[in-house]
């Protein structure tokens, strides 16, 4: 009796049920094809967003085991802020562009000497306790993904204790009215390799040897300089009484997120030092890099006819080949211009990485193979 009773309770229970779907399928239908459109559409979306995030959780796993930023305690942080605030509230809305612009407005005789700048930066030399330190500032008129670039990537590899990283103990950023003043201090280095133009092969190789071994802590970390050149480095003494140089100035560096090599619409590095997948297409990578070491290689005393070069370099475009861009000094080795050659091949491709350069015989010191073969890639 009681099993009737159950059978006959539950039967118009799926009745209704099956008349509600049937009544409003058309309904249902269209919701969940809704959802699969809305969920495609996502997918589709997300895929083509332009890469705008800071770092990926990938990258920020390699990034980790850096260490956070650090001031040096000989350095007086009172002091330290006193020159922030003075940057933020009064420099910033100046053309510093010598020792008289900056005495004009340091009623305070805080202690900070000029020391160099250009259209985007302005370079200052604090002294604290007897210890100098560099502070170098510049306004951004958009705070923007770009800019913060080089906030992220300073406060990365600051404090990395490379040799030829620069040490950098601080960051700071001031929101003004219309635009944001980025203060970045770090340690100040005597020689400035600007004023250094080699005539030896040896301070060519030692110079080459060492910039690369900076740069491949960056690109092992997933980053790309994207402007790399000689005023970009800096030195130090060593204690054998050679200099150790230090890759300076993140303001265009870049996160490569996939691949070896990104697309960006607005311009990076400097013109001379670009090649012509950046300057043309703006496509900008690892490969940028090795391109700007060659051309940092080129100078007065390895190649003849430098400013002709210099001009060459400044307006690279598809019809760039190298023997007609340079002419080497006869007294360099065929293994240092074998070395610049395969930096400033114009393809990305075709141009090794760092650990291969680091491996090439000029780098080595070792006789290169197949001589007289390589010897014909300079024939002009």
């Amino acid at each position: 009796m009681n099993k009737e009773n159950t059978i006959t309770v539950a039967e118009p229970q799926n009745s209704r049920i099956k008349e509600y779907l049937k009544k409003y399928r058309v309904v249902l239908l269209i919701l969940v094809g809704v959802l699969l459109l809305g969920s495609i559409v996502l997918i589709i979306y997300f895929k083509k967003k332009k890469k705008r995030i800071s770092i990926t959780k990938k990258s920020a796993t390699i990034l980790l085991p850096f260490k956070p930023l650090q001031i040096p305690n000989n350095v007086d942080t009172v002091k330290l802020k006193e020159v922030y605030d003075f940057i933020s509230k009064k420099l910033a809305f100046f053309d510093v562009e010598k020792q008289k612009d900056l005495d004009a407005y340091n009623i305070n005789n805080l202690p900070v000497s000029y020391l160099a700048s250009n259209r985007k930066s302005v370079l200052l030399l604090f002294d604290s306790n007897g210890m100098k330190t560099v502070i170098k500032y510049v306004v951004k008129a958009n705070y923007n993904f770009d800019e913060k670039k080089e906030v992220l990537c300073s406060r990365l590899f600051g404090n990395t204790e490379h040799e030829n990283l620069i040490e950098i103990y601080d960051v700071e950023t001031r929101k003004l009215l219309h635009s944001t003043v980025i203060m970045i201090l770090m340690r100040y280095c005597e020689v400035d390799p600007w004023n250094m133009i080699w005539k030896h092969e040896n301070e060519i190789r030692e110079y080459a040897t060492q910039v690369l071994l900076g740069m491949k802590v960056l690109h092992d970390n997933k980053w790309a300089h994207l402007d790399f050149k000689l005023c970009n480095t800096v030195a130090v003494k060593n204690g054998k009484g050679d200099y150790t140089y230090k890759i300076i100035d993140y303001g265009n560096a870049r996160c490569i997120e996939s691949g070896t090599s990104e697309k960006y619409t607005a311009g990076r590095g400097t013109p001379g030092y670009t090649d012509y997948e950046g300057r043309v297409k703006g496509i900008y990578g690892y490969a940028s890099d090795i391109w700007a070491i060659g051309r940092t290689l080129l100078n007065h005393n390895t190649v003849e006819n430098y400013r002709d070069m210099k001009d060459s370099f400044e307006n690279v475009d598809e019809n760039y080949e190298f023997n007609k861009y340079v002419k080497f000094n006869n007294k360099y080795s065929l293994e240092m211009k074998h070395f610049i050659w395969l930096c400033l091949q114009k393809n990305f491709d075709d141009r090794p990485n760092v650990k291969t350069l680091l491996n090439h015989e000029f780098i080595r010191k070792k006789t290169i193979q197949n001589r007289k073969a390589i010897e014909q890639l300079f024939k002009q």
